[in-house]
């Protein structure tokens, strides 16, 4: 143990707990992370150990990027897994819950001169989700009497999450102006909802990809917004890795969950080259997550 790279104490007190458990696996998943070359059959016991003892890790594997993971960190239930217990405590763990809370600040500020501008608001989200942000978005627009003003439609495959949004929608008493829909966004989505939106917002969705990708999927977007319409696109910042390596190690090794971390530069980048004007970005508390701002030109 007193060879491990820097970790957390959080990521310490992780492997002391797998010591006990399985002390096979804690060395495996040790040297794993210094650098060590493990065999496959190593690689396999740690992932089948993860999986059994972790709901987490389970889904993860299961559907990489699944927004039951990040609806998971949302409500920050007392977790009954230890592995799973480490992912709610870590910094990259709380930097999605952070994420959530920023768009949540963020997004009217966004909406609003559009409002004030034309009296009425488009809003297009990607890979939503069950859309608490939007719907906490047109909750907040609501009370301050535009009932009808702001509208969005909140775009993902997973039909438990489509589900799911529906209900929340109409438990916040908003069903008339938000509604759901299972579709694959690299289909004919494009097309049949070509300058439709104001403002459509993707989160999480460039996580994946690198730059070339990332540029290609903007691009693809674009006919959806109406002239003047503004993306707000999130990706994980390099942050992330500096700061909460060991959290960043698991996801890519163990659980399949591949993220292309990029800074603010190379985002704006991105954005430019896709044909949109930057202005600016936000994030969450941590600086993990990255939401660029862009007008198209």
């Amino acid at each position: 143990m007193t060879n491990t790279r820097e970790i957390s104490s959080e990521a310490m007190a992780l492997l002391e707990w797998l010591k006990k458990e399985n002390h096979q696996v804690a060395d495996y998943l040790i040297r794993a992370y210094n650098g060590e070359e493990i065999s496959p059959a190593m690689l396999e016991e740690m992932i089948s150990f993860f999986t059994a003892n972790s709901p987490i890790t389970a889904v993860v594997l299961a559907s990489p990027g699944s927004s039951i993971i990040s609806e998971i960190l949302y409500d920050r239930r007392s977790p009954t897994s230890t592995i799973d217990k480490y992912f709610y405590e870590s910094k990259g763990g709380r930097a999605v819950k952070g994420r959530l809370v920023a768009m949540q600040e963020n997004l009217p500020p966004i909406i609003e001169p559009y409002l004030q501008k034309k009296g009425e608001v488009t809003i297009g989200s990607l890979g939503s989700g069950p859309g608490r942000y939007m719907i906490d978005a047109i909750s907040h627009f609501k009370a301050r009497g535009y009932n009808g003003s702001v509208k969005a439609i909140c775009f993902d495959s997973d039909e438990n999450a489509v589900r799911r949004g529906k209900w929340n929608a109409k438990i916040h008493g908003v069903t008339d102006n938000i509604k759901f829909k299972r579709t694959d966004m690299f289909g004919s989505i494009v097309g049949y909802y070509k300058n439709r939106f104001d403002v459509i917002v993707l989160k999480g969705i460039l996580c994946p990809y690198d730059s070339r990708g990332c540029r290609t999927l903007l691009e693809h977007i674009k006919e959806m917004l109406k002239p003047g319409g503004t993306v707000v696109a999130s990706n994980v910042s390099k942050k992330m890795v500096e700061d909460d390596p060991f959290t960043c190690f698991i996801m890519n090794n163990l659980v399949n969950w591949v993220m292309n971390y990029k800074d603010e530069d190379e985002l704006r980048g991105i954005f430019g080259a896709a044909g949109y004007e930057w202005k600016g970005a936000f994030t969450d508390e941590l600086g993990f997550h990255i939401m660029g701002i862009g007008v198209i030109q």
